[in-house]
């Protein structure tokens, strides 16, 4: 058995159930992931018959939790999105984009502004009509994107979200509601029916799935000088190869201040962290002032934040692993960051279950801060994603679904989450492939849980034996401006 859809209030879903040829029922089996199934949930008087493990899709506890205001608008807020404020009247636009596993399924827009007034004078529910997504303009692509963002934060995985944007506003959308069993007219049934069926073969493709899952990287870090005034990368690397620039909009203007590494991939932790090494050598070859510092971290400048990317490919990008990775991934990683400064990075960056998909198949994780700072601590994260990729249906707890470590997560709190990395430590030590892993993951541990962390000014480049080897740390405050030019190296 592999997929199974567990339903109430049959008349919410009778054109779903026409369509569907995957089992379903109001009682389901009990599947786990060590047996190989899903569970879909579609109805909220179900939790007596979930099992006790496995892949639950909807949960009734976090759809519950949606039809609470306070605690849905605060876990909204957390992820940095924003919950409806303006009212009805005050929407220039408004969007209903249904989403299933991570994947927005269609947009629907209000007829047209008129109307849209008109039927909101009247308390009338809206007209939408259905939109051709691929060519959606910049508002429909955003509304898309931040339907996903607001299913997840909330726990679920998938509803039926209503988006609006304020006259006059600064562009970003209000979550409106987010209704996790949607009743089903023709069309929506049809868009989820596809999509469960899309899902139940995906489920089926990663069941069968051998080999080991090819892991990459992408890690940022800044050049500044002495004073810590920032330096362009662009006026030393270019935009492409495996040292490069990276884009950053600062005031509305396009600028390239980042170094990003791109390494070739492997299956191998300790092999990626050698292939780091040599586009760090790269980078070093054409950055041919020694005295400027090389600092990563989460925002090791003043409003620029970084990150430490990890690619996977060859593995199915689904919920269940996402969220693994931001309870066993994410989460432990807090323990190592600067005080006082690496939480300034989140929401905006650092949210949970950050992804996107690539063209080559796979998948990055967005969510982590630049591991640059030292070899021991790149090749634990390394070493613990290819840990979690290889084991990630054995790892079962999930801390960051309760409020309060939601809460520790984003203000960076590490003596609240220490206890609670801890626990989730144990569940990865009992893992059969720990030890093979071990001569990297044990020293990530202990620097974790003894609260080691990193020093966002300090030069990196002597601990990875780039030359020189006394890069020392930046002597003033951290940097607010970048200096110079930003002409691009052709």
């Amino acid at each position: 058995m592999n997929t199974f859809l567990l339903y109430s209030g049959e008349h919410r879903v009778a054109g779903l159930l026409e369509r569907l040829t995957i089992p379903r029922g109001k009682r389901a089996p009990a599947v786990t992931w060590e047996r190989r199934g899903a569970v879909i949930v579609w109805g909220e008087d179900v939790s007596s018959l979930l099992p006790q493990t496995g892949f639950v899709l909807n949960h009734p506890v976090p759809a519950g939790r949606c039809r609470t205001k306070r605690t849905r608008e605060e876990l909204l807020s957390l992820h940095g999105l924003r919950p409806a404020a303006s009212g009805a009247a005050g929407y220039a636009y408004q969007f209903r984009v249904p989403v299933f596993h991570l994947e927005a399924l269609a947009l629907f827009g209000a007829t047209s502004n008129a109307s849209l007034q008109l039927q909101q004078a009247a308390r009338l529910v809206p007209i939408y009509a259905e939109l051709d997504a691929a060519a959606a303009d910049k508002r429909g692509k955003q509304a898309m994107r931040e339907a996903v963002k607001a299913v997840y934060a909330l726990g679920l995985d998938f509803g039926l979200v209503d988006l609006g944007f304020p006259s006059g506003g600064d562009g970003k959308p209000e979550i409106v509601n987010v209704r996790p069993y949607p009743e089903l007219n023709g069309r929506l049934a049809g868009l989820y029916a596809e999509a469960i069926e899309r899902f139940d073969r995906e489920l089926r493709a990663e069941q069968t799935r051998k080999g080991r899952v090819l892991l990459g990287a992408d890690p940022e870090f800044l050049l500044a000088d002495d004073r810590g005034r920032l330096v362009p990368a662009s006026r030393y690397l270019p935009k492409t190869g495996e040292a490069g620039c990276d884009v950053l909009t600062l005031r509305g203007e396009t600028r390239y201040p980042l170094a990003e590494l791109r390494p070739e991939p492997a299956t191998d932790p300790r092999q990626l962290a050698r292939n780091i090494r040599r586009a760090m050598l790269a980078a070093a070859a054409r950055i041919d002032d020694e005295r400027l510092h090389w600092v990563a971290g989460a925002m090791p400048a003043t409003g620029f934040s970084i990150g430490g990317h990890i690619h996977m490919s060859r593995i199915w990008l689904n919920s269940y692993l996402l969220r693994t990775l931001d309870n066993y991934l994410a989460l432990p990683l807090i323990l190592a960051e600067q005080e006082g400064k690496s939480a300034r990075r989140r929401p905006v960056y650092g949210f949970l279950g950050d992804f996107r998909r690539k063209k080559h198949g796979g998948f990055e994780y967005r969510t982590l801060p630049s591991w640059l700072v030292s070899p021991m601590l790149a090749r634990g994260v390394l070493a613990l994603s290819a840990l979690i990729a290889a084991h990630y249906r054995e790892l079962p707890q999930r801390p960051l679904a309760g409020l309060a470590v939601q809460r520790h997560y984003y203000e960076g709190d590490k003596q609240a989450l220490l206890p609670v990395v801890t626990e989730l430590w144990g569940d990865l030590e009992r893992l059969s492939g720990y030890e093979a892993l071990a001569a990297d993951l044990k020293p990530f541990k202990a620097s974790l849980l003894a609260l080691e962390s990193w020093d966002e000014r300090q030069d990196f480049r002597p601990a990875w034996k780039i030359p020189p080897f006394d890069g020392g740390e930046i002597h003033e405050a951290p940097i607010r401006a970048i200096i110079g030019s930003d002409s691009r190296n052709r």
